[in-house]
């Protein structure tokens, strides 16, 4: 069980790997993450390729690649479901208990917001 957001060989980066999510009224707590809203960023359109998802930073022009738990991920915060939405299909799918696979959507949301790919709703 993953969910990592992984840079693309080649890619260009000068941003550190994870920053803890935050907003100016108050520090974000970490279930807040999989309750709260998200959208995608404007400067990022993905792709699914095969069972994965490529993320392409307009911005900065980085490649970002999703394996198959993150491309779920992607697809639900795209259709504006909440992170805690796909628990109970994941956990059908992944032998995983609920706090790892919850652990792992937690990181791989704060890596998305930390690289500027999706944002607080």
């Amino acid at each position: 069980m993953s969910g990592s957001l992984q840079h693309i060989d080649g890619a260009k980066t000068n941003r550190p790997p994870r920053l803890t999510h935050q907003n100016t009224q108050k520090e974000t707590t970490v279930s807040d993450l999989l309750q709260a809203k998200w959208r995608i960023s404007d400067q990022a359109i993905a792709n699914a390729v095969a069972d994965e998802t490529v993320i392409l930073h307009l911005g900065n022009g980085t490649y970002y690649g999703l394996d198959p738990i993150g491309a779920k991920l992607w697809a639900a915060l795209e259709a504006g479901e909440r992170p805690a939405a796909i628990c109970p299909a994941l956990l059908d799918i992944y032998d995983v208990t609920p706090e790892r696979l919850e652990a792992d959507l937690r990181e791989l949301l704060a890596d998305l917001a930390a690289n500027d790919l999706v944002e607080p709703a």
